[in-house]
């Protein structure tokens, strides 16, 4: 099969999942996700995570049904399955559901890190890049929602959307948004309250910064606003 036209098939099944049809989709994937059992590379489990992620970029309204999906191929897979050469941050060997896993994080990291390129490129180029940014990013709190993505990594999110106060990224401040409206709610607990503050300090002087576009501060507030309405979207 050629690689096009099984990312087409797999596509197809991506296109047909509902909410009351996750567990046929769900069923497909692993049965292609499987033949990885017989390869050393793992390209078949790898191929199921690419176009997952590759959807969920293009269409954010559907996070939370492609993070199911992620989440049944995870509890469902080969236990069997690995690939040469890929570890787990213990240095031991990754298998199964923890090798799917890897392999999704490493493309929505990729993803994450090439950002948004705003040079050289026309307006509406820009404007889809970053509505596919945007659609990782909730990916990303679709994905902590089912436990598939650690409240370190969505730290750490949070932290590069708030890296450069003096001067922030549009797109960083639209992810913010994104991600704050997604889970800010779970990470609101006593345990992450503290983190949560800080984070809601440098928010507020985004808010209140000429070097953020109006559309943006109005962003930010209605963040400060929906924190003060205990995450409650009135």
């Amino acid at each position: 099969e050629a690689p096009q036209d099984v990312d087409a098939e797999l596509s197809a099944i991506l296109d047909g999942v509902s909410t009351h049809h996750v567990t046929p989709a769900t069923d497909r994937l692993v049965a292609y996700a499987n033949r990885s059992a017989n390869e050393r590379d793992g390209r078949s489990l790898i191929r199921v995570a690419n176009v997952i992620v590759e959807k969920a970029m293009d269409d954010m309204g559907r996070s939370e049904l492609y993070a199911q999906l992620c989440h049944g191929i995870s509890e469902r897979i080969d236990p069997g399955i690995r690939a040469s050469g890929v570890k787990a941050a213990n240095g031991k060997r990754c298998a199964g559901g923890q090798l799917f896993r890897k392999f999704l994080l490493n493309r929505c990291q990729d993803e994450f890190e090439r950002g948004v390129d705003e040079d050289n490129t026309s307006f509406a180029e820009i404007a889809t890049r970053r509505q596919r940014y945007l659609g990782l990013v909730k990916f990303l709190g679709e994905l902590f929602k089912v436990k598939l993505l650690t409240e370190r990594i969505i730290q750490q999110t949070i932290q590069t959307f708030l890296g450069n106060i003096e001067s922030p990224r549009d797109f960083h401040i639209d992810g913010l948004h994104t991600i704050l409206t997604t889970v800010g709610h779970l990470l609101d607990t006593e345990e992450g309250r503290e983190h949560l503050d800080v984070y809601f300090q440098h928010i507020k002087e985004l808010s209140e910064s000429n070097a953020v576009s109006p559309r943006l501060r109005l962003m930010l507030q209605s963040l400060i606003e929906l924190r003060r309405e205990q995450w409650y979207d009135k």
